[in-house]
């Protein structure tokens, strides 16, 4: 393997992608730098540990989708709070009760959205993770992706559309 990298080219890829990875970082961690620089760390170890990818050309979606899961663990695991022993009521509360929040809610309804988008329409997802999720230009996207500007947008519209439309369809009960 003659002048082919020893990471298998992951060096390169945390240079190109850094920038990015630390602009979305700090969108859901509200600019915070020592939580963006913690989230940061953890989720290169944990692309590193997993490298190469799948599917190479999504490469900076996947690290995105590893950058999103463990922000949300994140602010999760800060809302838990121990149950201090001392207060009779809340130690009494049952925690399988606990009712899904709203957010969890949406968040399965939109995972749910996108995962039937991709069987119908996988290239709109593709454009829509790149536009909406990597924060790309259309121009970006479609040279990624091979396609052109116009056709980039016109999916990412589509998409978007898509999306809207399965999540405030009425459910079949």
């Amino acid at each position: 393997m003659a002048g082919r990298p020893a990471d298998g080219g992951f060096t390169e890829f945390y240079h190109a992608y850094l920038p990015k990875l630390t602009s979305l970082a700090k969108r859901f961690l509200r600019g915070d730098a020592d939580e963006v620089e913690d989230l940061l760390q953890d989720v290169w170890i944990k692309g590193a540990r997993a490298w190469p990818p799948r599917e190479i050309r999504f490469a900076g979606s996947w690290l995105g989708a590893i950058l999103v899961n463990e922000a949300i663990g994140r602010k999760r695991r800060a809302k838990r709070r121990p149950i201090a022993m001392s207060d009779p009521e809340r130690a009494a509360e049952p925690i399988c009760a606990a009712p899904l929040s709203d957010e969890a809610v949406l968040r399965r309804q939109v995972h749910e959205a996108i995962a039937h988008l991709e069987t119908r329409a996988p290239g709109q997802v593709a454009v829509l993770r790149l536009v909406c999720i990597e924060g790309r230009t259309y121009s970006e996207a479609g040279r990624e992706l091979g396609i052109a500007e116009g056709t980039a947008k016109s999916q990412t519209f589509k998409a978007i559309a898509q999306l809207r439309q399965s999540l405030t369809a009425p459910k079949a009960a």
